[in-house]
């Protein structure tokens, strides 16, 4: 690549970054959409990174200083991929394995600082975490000028090949979604578990928000709140034609770091339900 359309890109990420700091993302979803959730074995598999609400968001480029761990795991195991800067859609491999493929995206720490402790009170409802909002005052912290932490931790369920074999399992991250059956392998009717895990636990008494639309986004959305039992599992039947993406936080408090008060930790899971 000739070195002026090197800088070129160089200079397309850098700007993509510096975009995504000061952009609106903290307070919504982030999740792995790939643009066929049944590709052929051998066929490249594209996917974007996408941040936004209600299934409405922005596709990101692929920027290496806000990646944590890019992998995929299928029959064989768990591989390590490898992105490059600049590409969008940010996702991009050749499947070797047919059935069950996961593509396993984590980000950095990123930061975000309220200046309106309105904004913090509604994401908090949103999330269905309100109690910490009595956290915040009964810790004397101020309503202002805080800061929290957070990362992302993405997974994507895939067809490859449309065999409706393997199965999805924990893959260590900090917080995650997983599916307890194979959505591709379901009957009509017949229920997905999902069990959210936090540190390698079941998370039990937690929201997960679960957004229902085709991929085209010609149909209505439909978007369904419901908490974790006491083995932070949920049961659902997933309606045939439609895309899923199931979206979890947890906080933890941080002391003794200045303005940053909080830490959190944001799980998403994706796939789509053949007609």
């Amino acid at each position: 690549m000739p070195i002026k359309s090197k800088f070129n890109r160089m200079i397309a990420v850098l700007a993509a970054g510096i975009l995504f700091l000061q952009s609106p993302s903290f307070g919504h979803e982030y999740w792995i959409e790939p643009i066929s959730f049944s590709p052929a074995l051998g066929q490249q598999v594209s996917a974007n990174l996408k941040v936004g609400s209600d299934l409405k968001g922005q596709s990101l480029a692929f920027i290496p200083q806000f990646t944590l761990s890019y992998q995929l795991m299928d029959a064989k195991g768990m591989l390590e991929l490898e992105g490059a800067a600049g590409d969008r859609p940010a996702l991009n491999f050749f499947p070797e394995q047919a059935g069950l493929n996961v593509i396993v995206y984590q980000t950095t720490k990123n930061r975000v600082t309220f200046s309106e402790w309105e904004v913090f009170e509604k994401y908090l409802v949103s999330e269905g975490m309100p109690e910490i909002i009595g956290r915040h005052r009964e810790r004397g912290l101020p309503q202002t000028d805080f800061s929290e932490s957070y990362s992302r931790y993405a997974k994507t369920l895939i067809d490859v090949d449309s065999t409706g074999t393997g199965n999805d399992a924990a893959t260590g991250m900090i917080i995650e979604l997983v599916a307890m059956q194979n959505p591709y392998s379901l009957q009509p009717g017949e229920e997905l578990g999902i069990q959210l895990l936090y540190r390698g636990e079941p998370l039990a008494d937690n929201q997960i928000s679960i957004f229902m639309q085709d991929q085209a986004r010609t149909k209505e959305l439909v978007v369904e709140r419901v908490r974790t039992d006491e083995n932070g599992q949920i049961k659902f039947v997933p309606e045939p034609g439609l895309m899923y993406l199931l979206n979890s936080i947890e906080i933890e408090e941080i002391s003794g770091q200045g303005k940053l008060s909080w830490e959190s930790f944001w799980a998403s899971l994706t796939f789509a339900v053949p007609e």
